[in-house]
């Protein structure tokens, strides 16, 4: 599916193609300027030692919406693979 039939698919109001964002690799996505500011306003901190408050927040959320105890956030690729 082309980015212009994917626009046609959007909801009534939002069908420009500039309303979608390509987040197939981190290689393709282009961050706008509002991306960039929240990422340099960002909290960050080591997520090995469970520093991050941005990925605590995160893991919190999806147990909480999933219904379980816990989640652990995995990046995309081979560590998550490995952890199956």
């Amino acid at each position: 599916m082309s980015w212009d039939e994917l626009a046609e698919n959007l909801p009534a109001g939002r069908q420009s193609a500039q309303t979608v964002i390509d987040l197939r690799s981190d290689t393709v996505t282009r961050p706008t300027p509002g991306m960039r500011a929240a990422m340099a306003a960002a909290e960050v901190g080591d997520d090995v030692f469970g520093d991050d408050p941005t990925v605590n927040r995160l893991q919190s959320v999806a147990a909480e919406r999933f219904g379980f105890e816990g989640a652990l956030f995995f990046r995309p690729a081979r560590r998550a693979i490995l952890r199956r």
